[in-house]
């Protein structure tokens, strides 16, 4: 079965991001899509709630997964590991 939504993580530093396929939950992440309902599109915006702060390099990746009712699974390996830094 394929993906049907994508696992985004956003963190302020690279190792904070899971390196395990198999993990769900994401500690040191500041935002992490999981729980906060579907997220099935391929550009997001990381809400006003996640509080970004200036001047700061923020790391993310995605992960395709399936979610049927509260069942994940996942759907292969982690994206490459991404930066960007707010102004």
């Amino acid at each position: 079965m394929g993906a049907n939504t994508y696992w985004l993580m956003v963190a302020t530093s690279a190792s904070a991001l899971p390196t395990s396929t198999n993990a769900t939950t994401c500690s040191g992440c500041l935002f992490n899509s999981v729980g906060v309902g579907t997220l099935t599109v391929t550009s997001f915006t990381v809400p006003s709630s996640a509080a970004l702060s200036s001047n700061t390099k923020y790391y993310w990746q995605v992960q395709a997964y399936t979610l049927s009712g509260t069942t994940i699974t996942q759907n292969g390996q982690f994206s490459s590991q991404w930066s960007f830094t707010t102004q």
